[in-house]
């Protein structure tokens, strides 16, 4: 999206423009031009994000959203006769107990779940 915002700027396009074809805001488009005109093309990079680095890779993240899209392990499911049973709780014990709650909340809220900020909100 940078380089749609950049290239545009060059053959004379205002910013109004510019900002409709990628449907960005005017002043995104106005922040872009500004900092590529400060830095040149390394301002369109980006930047380092503050905080402590990722502890999981992407592979186990990827894992854990997959577990947190599924049934859990031994939860009541009524069956076509109406009667309650368990589904097989067996698997894999503490796969997840070293996951913060919060950190695992925020996660799933960045793939497509929700993100509650109070104690105990989906807590594992």
């Amino acid at each position: 999206m940078r380089a749609r915002i950049i290239a545009p700027s060059w053959d004379g396009l205002g910013v109004a423009g510019i900002a409709a074809e990628p449907g960005c805001h005017a002043k995104t488009v106005r922040w872009w031009l500004h900092r590529f005109n400060m830095l040149g093309v390394e301002g369109l990079e980006d930047r380092p994000v503050a905080g402590r680095p990722r502890r999981i890779t992407e592979a186990e993240l990827s894992r854990i959203i997959g577990l947190a899209k599924q049934d859990p392990q031994g939860r009541l499911t009524r069956r076509e006769e109406g009667e309650l049973a368990a589904e097989d709780e067996s698997g894999a014990p503490g796969a997840l107990t070293n996951c913060n709650p919060t950190w695992f909340r925020r996660s799933r809220a960045g793939h497509g779940g929700e993100y509650e900020n109070r104690p105990g909100a989906g807590g594992l």
